[in-house]
């Protein structure tokens, strides 16, 4: 708010004050004390259901949070009909003011709350007095049709003034721009309050008949609270995640899209955050559900802790929460980023287990990166894709990284077709062994041959094609050249393997071990032609079926590789456990074991796991004579770098074998020759 929102504020409520306090020396001025008999009881008893009214609220869900209403207004209303003003006027404060003292508000807010009812309620008389003809003190007496049409334009007066007074001070206490806010605020009290005021006649109509049938005006106002209760339940109940209380998709929509027309009306900004929690998966299957979901329970509590009261946490489903900022730019975006994560990177003590969680963080803003709730949505989760390939802490919205988004979509259309014109083109790295220098295998390394875009590499569609179905027929194509190529090879004496990378939805599909004897059974090969390789987080993503495939793959004679070792967290007893050949060192290890006496630790020690699991050793990455040699003295079963030679198409790695097999032999020829 600007130096000159408070001064207006101040203003206004001095002059509602002002106005108030003309209000009541109106309304005791033309009091009149001495009351009818037949009034006395009735008024006692109206009054007695006015603070009933005012002290036994109902509150209603609507748009995204709970706002209370009170059915005071309704005997307020049929006492203005009834009598003179000053009964209506005492009931209604002394029960306002209980209220207040009991809620301990300010003393500034109860000094509005009195003045704005004292006018309400006499404007509403003046409106009655208008209609009737009659005066402030005046008893009513009015024909039943006059008193019909002088409850009705009262009952309007009572709402448009309470109304307007209410949102003018919400509007400047919130920097709002006066008339949008006001409307708004108008039309949101409009389906609610006619309701409350229009039992009015109700209550009237029991007067008229006994006051002893005045009770019994409480039964229509029972029911309506109980079916707005009943609502308002279902409505919770439908806009919030059931596991951590927290705000749903609905209703992060609901409170985004007020929080973005409260930015407009202001000028100001917003931040939109989504996170992800990184491995969750691998929780919820190792330790169970049951642990992955009081985890999440504990993650929603602590973003919550983490954010101002008037921020928005929700779960949008799974391991994924969405936070609203409001009055944040770039930086406060970052900062908010950086403090959320830090918050969840604390150790969480649950029951069985203590666990470390991080969260990948996508932020986007407004107006910078949209306007709108579907627009910064979907944003946020460009920025949030972006952090989790980059396994960065936070990411704000980069429009480029957007455009790159659209272009792998139509990459992956353009992928399909590439499938089924045959423009996958395979080659072929191979894998030496440092014993005879000969090669004993080669990995399979998929190539688009693009009709326009020239020759991509793998890094360009494999990653968004693992996220569609397309992975599946475009590993099915790269083995059925792979093993094309064996055969072949064996046909001209090269008696090699040939290694397939796959992902964890082949390895956890139960029909992978038909598809791959159907393979092999069309190229003639055995079993042990073929070897699957697959990353230590995909053999965990589902660790029950993935065990039985790779049983069947054993069983087969198909070899299993895991691949990258070193950067996942399979444990050991899952490699004890698995039906594993061999495990491949991660070349984040491999290229600096030459230079760094910590990388060479951490391969000398996964060798002589593998060697200790009975399992084979392959090291990738070798890209120096320095390192091969110091692989090979730490007793490495076989290598694999651009050292020993580049990726090459199935010819071509045919006539590098026979030459590197001719030096190989030649060089055990002359070391048994000395």
């Amino acid at each position: 708010m600007s130096d000159a929102g408070p001064a207006r504020l101040r203003n206004y409520l001095a002059c509602v004050y002002a106005m108030g306090a003309i209000a009541l020396a109106a309304v005791i001025a033309s009091a009149h004390f001495g009351l009818p008999e037949r009034f006395e009881f009735l008024l006692i008893v109206t009054s007695a259901l006015l603070f009933v009214g005012e002290l036994w609220p109902i509150r209603l869900w609507r748009q995204g949070s709970i706002n209370e209403y009170t059915f005071s207004g309704t005997f307020a209303l049929a006492l203005l009909i009834t009598g003179p003003l000053v009964y209506v006027v005492a009931a209604q404060l002394c029960a306002l003011l209980i209220e207040e003292f009991r809620h301990r508000k300010p003393v500034r807010v109860t000094a509005f709350n009195v003045a704005q009812y004292t006018l309400t309620l006499v404007l509403a008389r003046a409106a009655v007095c208008r209609v009737e003809g009659v005066g402030f003190g005046d008893f009513g007496g009015a024909s039943r049709p006059r008193e019909l049409l002088a409850i009705g334009v009262a009952g309007l007066v009572f709402f448009l003034v309470n109304a307007v007074l209410t949102g003018t001070v919400l509007a400047l206490v919130g920097g709002n721009a006066w008339a949008p806010f006001v409307l708004r605020y108008v039309r949101d009290e409009f389906p609610v309050t006619p309701i409350v005021l229009g039992l009015a006649p109700v209550v009237l109509a029991c007067m008229e008949f006994s006051v002893w049938t005045l009770p019994l005006s409480l039964l229509p106002i029972i029911a309506v609270r109980r079916a707005t209760e009943s609502a308002g339940e279902h409505e919770i109940a439908s806009l919030h995640d059931p596991l951590t209380g927290l705000p749903n998709r609905s209703l992060l929509l609901i409170r985004l899209s007020q929080a973005l027309q409260e930015a407009g009306e202001q000028r100001g900004g917003l931040a939109l955050l989504m996170l992800d929690l990184d491995h969750f998966k691998e929780i919820n299957d190792t330790l169970g559900h049951h642990v992955g979901d009081e985890l999440l329970r504990m993650v929603g509590e602590r973003l919550s802790s983490a954010v101002r009261p008037g921020d928005t946490v929700a779960r949008l489903g799974g391991d994924e929460f969405a936070v609203v900022v409001s009055g944040a730019d770039v930086h406060d975006g970052a900062n908010v980023a950086q403090r959320l994560a830090a918050t969840l990177s604390e150790a969480f003590a649950l029951v069985a287990v203590s666990l470390n969680v991080e969260a990948s963080v996508g932020v986007a803003l407004y107006p910078d990166h949209g306007g709108d709730a579907e627009s910064l949505i979907r944003h946020a989760d460009v920025a949030l894709y972006n952090a989790k390939k980059s396994r960065g802490t936070f990411v704000i919205y980069d429009p480029r990284s957007d455009e790159h988004t659209i272009e792998r979509l139509a990459l992956m259309g353009e992928l399909r077709q590439g499938i089924e014109r045959g423009e996958l083109v395979v080659h072929y790295q191979p894998k030496v062994s440092t014993t005879t220098g000969r090669v004993v295998s080669v990995e399979a390394l998929v190539r688009w041959d693009h009709p326009t875009r020239g020759l991509l590499m793998p890094a360009r569609f494999i990653p968004a094609a693992e996220n569609t179905g397309l992975i599946l027929p475009l590993t099915e194509r790269v083995v059925d050249s792979a093993l094309g190529a064996v055969r072949a090879w064996r046909a001209e004496g090269l008696a090699v393997r040939v290694a397939v990378n796959v992902t964890a939805r082949h390895i956890a599909n139960l029909d992978l071990p038909n598809q791959i004897d159907a393979a092999l059974t069309a190229h003639g090969l055995p079993g042990d032609a073929l070897i699957l390789e697959v990353t230590e987080s995909c053999l965990m993503s589902d660790p029950s079926r993935t065990k039985t495939v790779l049983n069947r793959l054993h069983a087969m004679g198909v070899g299993l590789s895991i691949d990258d070792f070193g950067t996942g967290y399979s444990s050991f007893a899952h490699l004890r456990d698995l039906a594993v050949d061999e495990i491949k060192i991660d070349r984040s290890f491999v290229a600096g074991s030459a230079t760094s006496a910590a990388n060479a630790a951490i391969v000398k020690s996964a060798i002589d796991l593998g060697h200790n699991l009975g399992l084979e050793v392959v090291a990738e990455g070798v890209e120096s004579r320095a390192c091969l040699e110091i692989l090979t003295a730490m007793g490495c079963d076989v290598v694999q770098g651009y050292f020993l030679g580049r990726p090459m198409l199935a010819d071509d790695l045919l006539a590098w074998a026979a030459r590197r097999h001719e030096a190989a032999d030649k060089a055990v020829a002359v070391s048994a020759a000395c």
